[in-house]
């Protein structure tokens, strides 16, 4: 009897093998997860490590209403967190978050940075 449940086991997950799982967590939980993944770092800081720099990431947000909800730097700092991710990138450092006027927003932010792949160790101290 505890063979036939032990095939029965190896044959489940063997049977399920290549199937993706994915719950309905959306885009947001997953660009949390993502964003988790990406550490920020200082411009002094990357130098210390043999870091392959992996492109420019871009993020803006425009405020279309008066009295709607004002560009947040901490959510564009996450869109470029996920932004570095989609590019294998685990460090992202931000060059700058700035104004802008732009005619159909109330308020525009932008920022922007770049991505890398960070090694595990520092190599230079």
């Amino acid at each position: 009897m505890k063979m036939l449940g032990v095939c029965a086991v190896v044959f489940l997950v063997a049977g399920c093998n290549g199937i993706d799982l994915s719950a309905n967590v959306g885009p947001y939980a997953k660009n949390t997860a993502k964003s988790w993944v990406v550490k920020e770092y200082q411009k002094d800081d990357i130098m210390r490590y043999n870091a392959e720099a992996l492109g420019l990431v871009e993020a803006s947000e425009c405020q279309a209403k008066p009295g709607g909800a004002k560009p947040s730097r901490s959510a564009l700092i996450k869109e470029l967190k996920v932004k570095a991710m989609n590019k294998d990138a685990n460090g992202l450092v931000v060059e700058q978050c700035a104004t802008d006027t732009v005619s159909i927003c109330t308020a525009y932010l932008m920022c922007w940075g770049m991505a890398y792949r960070v090694p595990t160790k520092q190599s230079r101290p």
